[in-house]
């Protein structure tokens, strides 16, 4: 008897469900029969349900379950789902970068934000308002 790792299993695809239902999917992609498999998808949906049971009955939640089963089997899952079945390029683009200043701080260690303050102030033309405290 060898011990099976897990960095030597399947990659899991959204491992808040675990690796059960990964291998639930699995099977139901190799039942050859459709009413079948679409059982077998329903009572797959009803698990993942209860595994996140914060999820309950709303529907919009229903369609998560349901796009989660497709993206766990790789978007090759045949059933009848009751929501659009998602496309698989609309989860292979990242996010879109996020653009940093460029260019250094002259006060690093304040930030960027008290040097703003220290320009506002320098702009200010009423001495009084300079001076003041707050």
């Amino acid at each position: 008897m060898e011990m099976e790792y897990n960095t030597a299993r399947e990659l899991m695809q959204i491992p808040e469900y675990g690796r059960n239902i990964q291998k639930m999917i699995g099977f139901a992609k190799t039942i050859e029969d459709r009413d079948e498999r679409n059982r077998a998808a329903g009572s797959i949906i009803k698990v993942m349900g209860q595994v996140n049971p914060q999820l309950k009955n709303n529907e919009d939640l229903t369609h998560k379950l349901w796009d989660h089963m497709f993206i766990i089997s790789g978007f090759d899952l045949d059933v009848d789902s009751p929501f659009d079945k998602p496309v698989k390029e609309d989860f292979e683009t990242g996010p879109d970068r996020v653009p940093y200043p460029e260019g250094e701080s002259a006060y690093r260690h304040y930030g960027r934000v008290v040097r703003q303050m220290i320009d506002a102030v320098a702009e200010e033309e009423n001495d009084e308002e300079k001076k003041e405290e707050e």
